[in-house]
């Protein structure tokens, strides 16, 4: 990741899950660039899934290289 990129660690809630999203934060929160997401279940602890959104990730690193 480039060094100059500023990343957020943000969470929301979605019904019985926590959401733990890593993301580039813009001026307009649905402009947001999101890297991973992990659900977690906020009753047992148990990590439900864990994504890592490759083309975003690739989008930044591309923008790096130029």
């Amino acid at each position: 990741m480039p060094d100059d990129v500023d990343l957020t660690l943000g969470t929301h809630w979605e019904e019985d899950e926590v959401v733990f999203e890593l993301y580039i934060a813009k001026d307009q929160p649905t402009d947001a660039v999101v890297l991973t997401e992990a659900r977690v279940n906020q009753y047992d602890g148990q990590v439900r899934s864990v994504r890592v959104f490759e083309k975003a990730i690739a989008g930044v690193m591309a923008k790096e290289r130029s």
